[in-house]
């Protein structure tokens, strides 16, 4: 008896399952936050008067063509329908969040200072230790310190028994990381000089009394919500950092994965770095809409 002769589309499709399946499992959490899902597009927005100088929107204008393709950065200009108002340079990140840049004065005036403003806005040295740290390591908890003296320890203590816990657990997690979660603490001393960090991060960027934690991955993406004073407990951060470790497709509420990416440069050296430490290129279209799919899906049956 002749053997029926099976569609060619059957093996197509069989073998677009298997590569979905092989793709999906070697991905872990760490992971996804290396890859750009095109969520955090960042606008530098300039409110002024019709009549204000040309020259300086357009020096603004090109200095954000030079840093965009590191930054998802975009230019806008806004006619402000109040005589006199006062000329400003806002950053807004994809949710509408805005934070004042510049103003006045402070503006800029010529091409390199355009382009040292633009800079500032998305470089500095606490982020550049974060995006080092979570190049090479597990993850990053941020401690922001508050003016509370005694909380600010009873964080810190919480912070590194959790590390402790989780580096124990690391060896037999899916895809192991060498490097354990590292410690950054930013004193109450230097936030100002970090305020759009925080503000990126989802925070108000005043100081505050109580210490504040956030869980930092990937390219500098934030994992699920901020913790703040009593909230900042060793085993909250315990279960959060060990999400981290774990398989992408595994039953976790795909939320915690759609974070805040802080407001930083993310260079092709830096990229490079990833794919070199990650056994696959994160800038690979075919590997960005996998990791999208996953993350964009809704909670698994049974969650």
């Amino acid at each position: 008896m002749a053997r029926p002769v099976v569609p060619i589309q059957f093996w197509f499709w069989l073998l677009l399952a298997s590569v979905d399946v092989s793709w999906a499992c070697r991905y872990s959490v760490r992971d996804t936050g290396f890859v750009d899902l095109g969520h955090s597009s960042w606008r530098l927005e300039l409110s002024a008067i019709a009549s204000f100088p040309t020259q300086i929107q357009e020096s603004l204008s090109r200095a954000v063509k030079q840093v965009s393709s590191d930054c998802n950065l975009e230019f806008q200009s806004k006619v402000e329908s109040v005589p006199g108002s006062v000329p400003v340079l806002r950053l807004l990140d994809g949710d509408g969040r805005g934070l004042k840049v510049a103003s006045g004065d402070e503006l800029p005036r010529d091409d390199a200072g355009a382009l040292r403003l633009v800079d500032s806005a998305f470089q500095s040295p606490m982020r550049e230790q974060i995006l080092a740290e979570a190049l090479r390591a597990y993850a990053v908890v941020l401690l922001v310190e508050g003016s509370d003296a005694a909380a600010n320890e009873r964080a810190r203590d919480a912070v590194k028994s959790a590390i402790a816990n989780v580096t124990r657990l690391m060896p037999g997690m899916p895809k192991p990381v060498k490097v354990p979660p590292q410690l950054i603490s930013l004193p109450l001393t230097a936030q100002s000089r970090e305020a759009i960090l925080l503000w990126s991060l989802g925070w108000d960027p005043q100081p505050t009394t109580d210490p504040r934690v956030a869980i930092v991955y990937g390219r500098g993406r934030r994992l699920g919500t901020s913790l703040e004073g009593p909230l900042i407990t060793q085993t909250v951060l315990r279960e959060r950092l060990v999400l981290i470790g774990q398989d992408c497709e595994c039953d976790l509420d795909r939320a915690w994965l759609r974070g805040p990416l802080m407001a930083a440069r993310w260079d092709r050296g830096m990229q490079d770095a990833a794919a070199k430490s990650l056994g696959f290129d994160p800038e690979n279209p075919l590997i960005r809409a996998e990791v999208s799919r996953i993350v964009e899906r809704g909670p698994q049956p049974g969650q």
